[in-house]
This record gives structure tokens, C-alpha cells and sequence, in this order.
């Protein structure tokens, strides 16, 4: 009878090691796990950023390029539909004390932004407030020089 009730013991002994070292390699997975997606969730956010910032230079190569030409000269910009697979839009801010314009794009679930400045006043006939408007993504926009200014429409 000893001999059976030892023989249980090394089971159960052996039964508790095999799980004790499924459970630690389960915990070193889910580490690894974290860690990947955590480092794939930074690598989203700073290829979002360079989409956003490269939009908001060839923005700000437009409307520059639009002004050096002079008056008279129109440029049609359309806008991607969307950055990555995300959406996005454009804020163009006015500082008149400056003479400058920021051009701010807001991209992503997390409303990741790029700015950019000029040092030109931009205006928009869309309908944006007198200091700010907006350009919305998906769509083609008229950038012209007037006298001493670029406007969108």
C-alpha cells in the first residue's frame, strides 16, 4: 500500500510540474504578445503622422508655389479620401499679426496631427470662419494668387 501511495505522489508531483511550466510559458507568450502590440500600435502612430505631415508639406508646396507664380495663376488640388485607411481633415489657421498660415491635418482614431507653416495669408471662400477654415478630404480644391494672398475654394 505504500508503494501505491508513493507511486500517486510522483504523479501528482509530475502533474503539478507540467503545469507549472505550461503556466509560466503561457505568461512569457502573453508578455511577448503585449510588448508586439504595443511596439505595432507606435508604428502605426508614426507612419499615420509621416501620411499627415507629407499632405501638409505638399499643402504648403501648393499654395507657395501658387503665391511665387503671382496673380493670375490657379493650381487644382484634390485631397486623398483618406490617409492610410483613415480619415482625416484639414484645418488652415490665419495669424494676420504674423502674415502666416497654419496648416494643420487631423488624421486617425486617436486624431493624430501634423503641422505646417507658411509664411503667407490663405483665405477660403468654403464658407470657413474669418481666422480658420476646413478642407475636407476626397475633394479637389482651386488655389489661386490674389494681390497680396493665396485662396482656396
Amino acid at each position: 500500500m505504500k508503494a501505491n501511495r508513493g507511486e500517486k505522489e510522483q504523479k501528482g508531483q509530475v502533474a503539478i510540474e507540467v503545469l507549472s511550466f505550461s503556466a509560466v510559458f503561457l505568461l512569457a507568450f502573453i508578455v511577448v504578445l503585449v510588448v508586439v502590440n504595443l511596439y505595432g500600435q507606435e508604428e502605426h502612430s508614426s507612419t499615420m503622422y509621416m501620411l499627415a505631415n507629407e499632405l501638409a508639406m505638399r499643402l504648403s508646396s501648393a499654395v507657395t508655389t501658387v503665391y511665387s507664380v503671382g496673380e493670375g495663376f490657379s493650381y487644382k488640388m484634390a485631397l486623398p479620401p483618406a490617409l492610410g485607411s483613415y480619415k482625416y481633415f484639414v484645418i488652415l489657421k490665419k495669424d494676420p499679426s504674423r502674415e502666416s498660415t497654419s496648416i494643420f491635418v487631423v488624421a486617425g482614431p486617436t486624431n493624430t496631427t501634423a503641422v505646417y507653416s507658411i509664411p503667407l495669408i490663405v483665405e477660403c471662400k468654403n464658407g470657413g470662419g474669418t481666422n480658420a477654415c476646413r478642407l475636407n478630404a476626397g475633394r479637389e480644391y482651386t488655389i489661386e494668387a490674389e494681390s497680396n494672398k493665396v485662396v482656396i475654394e
